[in-house]
This record gives structure tokens, sequence and C-alpha cells, in this order.
């Protein structure tokens, strides 16, 4: 096979992307995040995925930005015709179209079957554990090691990829399972065979017994019948004379409801008369008092107060201008103080001549007297001041008292006014008129709510009509009760009665079960020699299939153990070719340091021969990351050559030799130019160290 060229719309960062390769090695290069794993990835998927897939993982590889998935086109050689292939992940279209005819194929399984022939790898798992190396999975052959091996048991049988020792081992043993299975709900065909024939043998040995108790079922039922039939007719005495007596109870009942409603009417009306007489006693009570406005009582409460209170400070202010009498004489200035002051004046006159002209030393004398005089004077002043000041209080009381006398006469008027309205002489004898009065009414109301109590929402002549026509169905019902008097019981007997019609019920309802269930006994064991005869024949039946089945299990079992002898012995003849062409080209790549290989035939994994440890070991644990990587190139192209047959399918590797040292890198660029001369190899880097073994070299855009 020989890619020609690849499209590419949408996919990761290759939007609108086409490029075109050659026979041998193409080496792509360009820098990291250039796009060059998307390429490996486009290429994979355009080779192998199916574009109605919904996996998010491909959902995934659309450019961003983009709304629609994307799409591709592969243009490749296969057997020398030209064939193209598309793909439009967004509405799942897939189209194959051989060139040179014109055919076209758009059903997956065909297209897939071509595509698979032209590579020649039946697989993308198988792709990629051989002639794909993505960058840094050299190791990814171990995850595809059943693929290898029906891959290569086909090669040495001759078989088609389709039919597989291994699918029909597998196929053998879920048989087998299937066959041997115990489960609780779902069962096993084995374990429900079992179980049927259980069931079987259950059911024989019920029918069998069954058989045996004819007879004695026989005369049961007679039994049964008999006593049924004297059930029956005892049952229905008691109920006849349960029906009567309940008719009986229904009808005391209505007759003690009559009673009930006539005492209760007797008794309402009997309550109305009252009330209407106490109602009249009442109002002709109400007459002998005024009606006196609660508006109007209020008002004298409220003028009574205004008086009771001017009449307080009446009082108070009398006593306030008492008090003021009393300190007005206790300030008015006495005749002694008078005389005291004037003594003192003309004192100070008398000697003011003496000191003048006789002796200065009277001045002493003078000045004495005019002090004593200044004291005494301004006593007398301040006395005349404070009863001027009270004075003057009084005459402020006397005009409080105008204006209270004044307050007092208007009260006294709007009193009067309202005891002329109702002529009465008092307020004590006008609120004893409204309290009576009050009352009075309260009572006729709380008399008039009980007498439409007793009504209930009637009036008195629809009660009196009522009451008359209680009073004959009363007398009428007196006449039914003599004819239901002897159906009458007490309680006791009533239940009693109840109580014996239910256990009578009970035992026909028991006897009636028994005689059914006797009755299809009987029925079955009347055809139980037939069934009997049915059941054994089934039973034949499901041990013969029983037998059947296990015999095959023993077949199957035989068969399954030949086809994995068979299977082991092919693969252990295949791994021996594997072996040998992984031995030479190990040998060429590490220069004959290492050139012996030997596979596990259940595990596939490798082991190399080592000179320098002098034994087999395992190149996991005991070889360089760099040696191991060769070991594992060497195994994917042997691989490759052996399963690759004619179809000489497309290698591809990304950065593949990234761990190798120069002289290893060298080597193993030999090695891939040789294998160029057979297959198309599509080598991509960022690295200068493959330049020179390409057949044509194509860069990336940045």
């Amino acid at each position: 096979m020989k890619i020609d060229k690849l499209n590419l719309k949408r996919f990761g960062k290759l939007d609108k992307f086409e490029l075109g390769f050659d026979q041998g090695i193409n080496l792509i290069k360009g820098d990291n995040e250039a796009g060059k794993s998307t390429l490996v990835e486009a290429l994979t998927c355009a080779l192998y995925d199916d574009p109605r897939s919904q996996r998010k993982e491909l959902k995934e590889k659309t450019s961003w930005g983009f709304q629609k998935d994307f799409e591709m086109k592969l243009d490749f050689e296969a057997e020398g015709q030209s064939f193209s292939l598309e793909k439009n992940f967004d509405n799942g279209f897939l189209r194959l179209s051989k060139k040179s005819t014109g055919e076209n194929w758009e059903e997956r399984n065909k297209v897939e079957d071509i595509v698979n022939q032209s590579i020649g790898i039946p697989s993308k798992e198988f792709f990629y554990a051989t002639a794909c190396v993505q960058q840094d999975e050299m190791t990814r052959l171990d995850s595809s090691i059943e693929a290898i091996k029906d891959k290569l048991e086909s090669l040495v049988t001759g078989g088609e990829d389709k039919v597989k020792a291994s699918t029909v081992i597998e196929d053998l043993k879920e048989r087998l399972q299937e066959l041997k299975k115990i489960g609780t709900r779902n069962l096993g065909v084995i374990q429900k065979l079992q179980k049927d024939r259980d069931e079987l043998i259950y059911e024989l040995d019920k029918v069998r017994n069954q058989n045996n108790k004819i007879k004695e079922s026989r005369s049961q039922l007679t039994e049964i019948l008999s006593n049924l039939k004297k059930d029956k007719s005892q049952v229905e005495i008691k109920k006849e004379l349960l029906e009567k007596a309940e008719q009986a109870a229904r009808l005391e009942e209505k007759q003690r409801e009559f009673e009930e409603r006539f005492h209760d009417l007797s008794s309402r009306i009997k309550q109305t008369q009252q009330s209407e007489r106490a109602v009249r006693k009442l109002r002709e009570e109400s007459t002998k008092y005024i009606a006196v406005n609660k508006e109007d009582k209020d008002k004298v409460d409220e003028l009574e107060a205004k008086l009771k209170f001017l009449e307080e400070k009446r009082l108070g202010l009398v006593k306030e201008e008492e008090e003021l009498k009393n300190v007005i004489i206790a300030c008015s200035p006495s005749k002694s103080l008078k005389i005291f002051t004037l003594s003192s004046f003309f004192l100070s006159l008398l000697l003011l001549p003496f000191a003048i002209f006789l002796k200065p030393l009277l001045w002493a004398g003078i000045a004495l007297s005019f002090a004593l005089f200044i004291l005494l004077g301004f006593r007398l002043y301040t006395r005349k001041n404070e009863k001027h000041f009270y004075l003057r209080q009084i005459e402020q009381k006397k005009i409080r008292f105008q204006e209270l006398d004044k307050d007092t006469y208007e009260l006294t008027g709007c009193l009067k006014n309202i005891l002329k309205k109702y002529d009465l002489v008092s307020s004590q004898v006008l609120r004893e008129n409204y309290e009576h009065y009050r009352n009075i009414e309260r009572e006729i109301k709380n008399e008039l709510s009980r007498y439409e109590g007793w009504l209930g929402g009637r009036n008195a002549r629809e009660m009196e009509n009522e009451l008359k026509e209680v009073t004959k169905e009363l007398a009428l019902w007196d006449e039914k009760a003599k004819d239901i008097e002897r159906y009458l019981l007490k309680r006791e007997d009533f239940l009693g009665l109840q109580k014996e019609v239910r256990d009578l019920e009970e035992n026909k309802r028991s006897l009636e079960d028994k005689s059914i269930a006797l009755k299809k006994e009987l029925e079955m064991a009347e055809s139980g020699v037939e069934l009997e005869a049915s059941l054994e024949e089934r039973l034949e039946q499901t041990e013969g299939t029983l037998g059947e089945l296990k015999r095959k299990i023993e077949v199957y079992e035989i068969t399954l153990e030949c086809l994995e002898e068979a299977r082991k012995k092919v693969i252990d003849s295949s791994a021996g070719t594997l072996e040998e062409e992984t031995s030479r080209l190990l040998k060429q790549i590490t220069n004959g340091k290492y050139d012996k290989v030997r596979f596990d035939k259940n595990s596939f994994r490798f082991e190399i021969y080592s000179d320098e440890l002098k034994g087999w070991v395992d190149p996991q644990r005991n070889l360089s990351r760099g040696t191991l990587d060769q070991i594992y190139l060497a195994c994917r192209i042997a691989l490759l050559n052996l399963i690759s047959e004619d179809k000489k399918p497309v290698v591809i590797m990304d950065d593949p030799f990234v761990t190798f040292d120069k002289h290893r890198r060298e080597n193993a660029l030999k090695l891939l130019k040789t294998l160029s001369k057979k297959y198309q190899i599509l080598l991509l880097t960022c690295h200068d160290f493959y330049d020179g073994y390409e057949d044509r070299l194509i860069e990336l855009p940045e």
C-alpha cells in the first residue's frame, strides 16, 4: 500500500490541510506544536475510524471554534489500483472509490474490508503495535498480544481473520458456561432441566397419592354435602328470625325517635310560652321607668364630675385666701416699730446741736441713733411692701372666684336642662331610671334569645303543627308495635342470635370450601391415571434431554481441549519463525551485540541472551531504555514482515529514535533505508539527525 495524498478540514491544528507523499522514506519535519502528532492521528483515523461513531475522543479532534466536525480524504494505491477514501465525521458520510473503474462503496463493512486488505493489518490496535510508532511509544507492542497471536495463527493455518481459533475457543467456553451455569434468577440450561425434572417427580408423587385417596375423599364429600344441607336449612331459619328481630328493633327505634321528638317539641313549646310571658312581664315593668338615653346619662356624669372638680377648686381658693390674710396680718408693721423708728430719728436731731457746739464725743451717739433709724426704717419699708404683695394676691383670688362661679353656673344650667328633659328632680334619680331600664331591656333581649333558641329557626305556629303531626305518627306506631312485639329481643338475646347466624354461615362457607376442594381433588383424581401417564412420559423426555446435554458437555470439553492444544502448537510454530526474524534484525541493529531472542508461548513476552551476563535476561529489568527500544523495533519489523506478506502496509514513525545514541540511530536508519525498498515510510521529526536518509523531504509550516 502507498498513500499518495491526504486532505484535512477542521482536524485539530490542521484546518484546510493537504499533503502528498512518495514511495520510500518521506521525512516530515516540523517544530514542536507544528502538528506532527496530529498528522499521525489523522492518518490512522482516515484508515480505521468510522465517521458515524459518536465517541467523545473523536469529537474532540475537531478544530477549536468550529461547529461542524472534521472531514478527510485519503488517496492511496494498493495492488496496482488507485483508490480515494472520503470520510465526513459531521454527517457520517463514507465513500471509497476505485479510480480506474469508477466503482464506489458506501457500506461500512465493505469499505473496511477493502481498506484492511489493502493495508494488510486488520485493526487499528494491531496497526499501532506494528506499523505505527507514536512518539515515545515504541514498547506499545505489549498491549496487543492476543491480536498478534490470532494473526500469527491465521498465517500458519491459512485461515481468514474472521475465523479464528481463539473465537471458536471462546464460543465453546461460553456455551459450556451457559450449560453449566448455576444461578438464582437466570438459570442455566442443565440447572433448569434438573429443576423441571424435580418438579415433575414431585407432581407425579402428588398425583399418585391423590389416586390412593380417591375413595376416602368421596366418602368425606358425601358427609360434607349432608352436613351442608342441614346447615343451609338452619341458616335460613335463623336468618329469617334475625331479620324479623332487626325489623322489630328498627321499628322500636323509630317509635323511640317519635317519642323523643314529641317530648322535645312539647318541651320547646312550653319553654317558648314561658319566654313570651316573661317578656310581657318585663315590658310591663319597663313602663315604670323613664328610658334615659345613654348619651344624656353620660353627659350628666360628666357635668357632675366637672362641678365636683370646680367645688374642690373653690375650697382650695378659700383656704389659700385665708392663708394670705393671715400672712398680711403677720407682715403688717407694729406700733412699737413705728414708735422706735420715730424716736431714733428725733433723738438724732436732738443730739446734733449739742455735738456741734458742746461735745464732739456725742457724734458717736448721733451716728448710732441714725443707724438705728435707718435699720428700723428699712424693716418698716419691707413689711409694707410684703403687705401690698399679698393684697394683690387676694385680688387675683377674687377674680378666680368670679370665674369659678361663672363656670359653676353654666354647668348647673346644663344639668338642670337635662333633668328637665326627663322631668326628674336629681341626677341620682336619672341614673336609677337608666340602670333599671337598661337591666330590663337586657333581660328582655336574653329572654328573646332563649325564645329563638327554643324555636330553632321556626315560628310557634309551625312548631305546634309539627307537634300535631308527630302525635298522629306516634299513635300509628303504637299500633304497629303491637304486631312486632313478639319478635322484640333483649340486647343480649339479639347479639346471641347474630353470633349464632354468623357461626352457622361461617360453618356453611367452610363446608362449601371443603366440598369445592374435594370436588376438584376428585376431578383431578378421576383424571389422575391419565395425568400420571402424561407426567411419566414428560419425566422420561426431560431425563433424556438432560442426558443428551451432559453428553454434549463432554464433547464440548474434549473439543475445547483439542483446539487449545492445536492452537498452542500453531502459535509455537509461528513463534519460532518470529524468534528467528527478530534475532536476525536485532543482530543487524546492535552490530552483533545481541543476536538471540526467545518468546514465551503464553504471554509472548521475550527474553534476550546476553553474552556479558552469560544467560537469558528480561530486557525490561536488565537493559537500558535505548537497548529496549532497539529490541522492540526489531520485533515490530519482524512482525510486520511476517503479517504483511505481499500487502506492504505504510509505516508511520513519530520521532522513534529519540532514546538512541548516535551509533544506534545510524544502525536503525540503515535498517529503515533497507525497509523502505518494500514499504512506504512516513518519518516525522523535529530533529536534523535523520537528514540524508530521506527520499523526499516535507517541511510542515509553522
